[in-house]
């Protein structure tokens, strides 16, 4: 919830933004800043994704997933340059996907956590009690 906010500004009014902070000439990065603020968000929420595999043990599996991710990000800029789409159409395109990807990710994640939870046995048999 705490990155909702600015992400949220930069979703709404980076154009506005970056114009107003970095001068007109950044106006069309704005744009694209807009674009992809969801992207930036769907990241920021899952950074805590990677520690937790690898405290899992499950360093394979997140190499995988990165393969997996990278395929999918040069498969968005392959059909957008097949269908001739423009750029902000493909960035926009590629922004829905790695949101897609990151929700689907943490959403993989939970579940082997919950998993991981239901093999953990109690040593002394209170059940945390």
């Amino acid at each position: 919830l705490l990155g909702a906010i600015p992400f949220g500004l930069l979703g709404f009014y980076g154009g506005d933004l970056m114009t107003f902070i970095l001068g007109e000439r950044w106006a069309d990065a704005g744009g694209y800043v807009q674009i992809l603020a969801p992207w930036y968000y769907a990241s920021w929420v899952s950074t805590g994704v990677q520690p937790t595999l690898v405290t899992l043990r499950r360093q394979g599996l997140w190499l995988r997933i990165q393969i997996g991710v990278l395929l999918g990000r040069l498969a968005v800029f392959g059909v957008g340059y097949l269908a001739s789409a423009g750029v902000e159409t493909t960035l926009k395109w590629f922004s829905g996907i790695n949101v897609l990807i990151a929700l689907s990710i943490l959403a993989f994640v939970f579940y082997l956590l919950s998993k991981e939870a239901g093999n953990m046995t109690d040593p002394d048999g209170d059940q945390g009690a």
